[in-house]
């Protein structure tokens, strides 16, 4: 869960609920996204559906939804680990003299560096609209948005 929109791509405005914290406060988030993030090895990871939440003054990482997806976490020596799929490290987080875990991490930059070479029209449709994400373009036609954009074919 973040507040920071512009770290996030691919919108889903379909998606929207409310968030209950410990406290009982809650806080409604706005939709799910995915998020790419920039490793120290500066290779890039996707984070996905992430939770854009107005109003957070901190960023959450459920370990119960990373367990879910696949990732295994070791917490031992003061330390947690996180490990992929695969059983590669992607985290090793110290324990804060709070007793929490703060991870600091660097949202990338995206930018779409596709060259068109041939006469993809979903292409052409994802250039002419600003570099809009695939989803949304597929939904300019049967909403009536667009007149004459053809089937978008999400690469």
């Amino acid at each position: 869960m973040t507040s920071h929109k512009e770290w996030l791509v691919d919108i889903d405005t379909s998606r929207r609920s409310k968030i209950m914290f410990a406290d009982d406060k809650t806080l409604e988030a706005e939709d799910a996204r995915n998020m790419v993030i920039r490793r120290r090895n500066v290779k890039i990871m996707v984070i996905d559906n992430v939770l854009y939440v107005i109003g957070m003054k901190n960023n959450l990482l459920s370990i119960g939804q990373l367990i879910q997806k696949g990732f295994q976490m070791i917490m031992k020596n003061d330390a947690l680990e996180i490990y992929d799929g695969q059983k590669k490290m992607i985290l090793k987080v110290p324990l804060s003299k709070n007793r929490t875990f703060v991870i600091n991490i660097q949202a990338a930059c995206i930018q779409c560096l596709k060259a068109v070479s041939s006469i993809d029209e979903s292409w052409l449709w994802h250039l002419m609209f600003g570099h809009l994400n695939f989803r949304s373009l597929q939904q300019l036609g049967p909403k009536k948005m667009v007149n004459g954009i053809p089937m978008i074919d999400v690469p």
